[in-house]
């Protein structure tokens, strides 16, 4: 039989030493799984026109990372790459006509995906000092020699981390329905 009550989890807590840390939005969650290469079956809304949105299913994703220095400081460049399928289109412009529109999706998207991004780098990294996304511990595990040459601690890395993030989504046309739901109702 079904239980009187469901509990539903609503936010993600990161955690540093096995300590509770602080909580995610529900965007810097999303930002988190897209750098943690976990973000498949996750929806992207954009803004298709002034008032309406496109909606967008991650059906693969993967993120590739490069550590350097930059200035003799840790220094990660995230390159981003996003396949999805357009799933909801609320807007007038008959794309299946005319790709630019597919391609201006795509565009707004991957400003989305790095907006996203920035803004779990910026809550983890900048504002709390976290090292929860483990770049700090990838710089310590593959870039020793580099640390003790710049006399970087471990424990300073996570400090003085800097991100550069590009980002490139592509949509799939497979299987959409043109016609909204609210468009549907309102022509019956």
């Amino acid at each position: 039989s079904d239980p009187d009550a469901k509990i539903m989890l609503t936010t993600m807590g990161y955690f540093e030493n096995s300590k509770l840390k602080g909580y995610l939005t529900s965007e810097e969650e999303e930002g988190y799984k897209i750098l943690s290469n976990s973000a498949n079956g996750t929806y992207i809304s954009v803004k298709c026109d002034d008032k309406n949105y496109a909606t967008i299913r991650i059906k693969k994703s993967k993120v590739k990372e490069k550590l350097s220095f930059k200035e003799n400081t840790p220094f990660v460049n995230i390159n981003t790459k996003v396949e999805g399928r357009l799933i909801e289109y609320n807007c007038k412009a008959d794309f299946l006509k005319n790709k630019k529109y597919i391609k201006k999706l795509e565009n707004k998207a991957s400003k989305k995906v790095k907006k996203l991004s920035l803004k779990v780098i910026d809550k983890l990294y900048i504002k709390n000092k976290s090292d929860a996304l483990k770049y700090g511990e990838k710089f310590y595990s593959f870039k020793t020699k580099e640390l003790k040459e710049l006399n970087i601690k471990e424990s300073d890395i996570k400090n003085n981390i800097s991100f550069d993030i590009d980002s490139n989504v592509k949509i799939e046309r497979i299987g959409l329905t043109i016609k909204s739901i609210k468009e549907v109702s309102q022509s019956e």
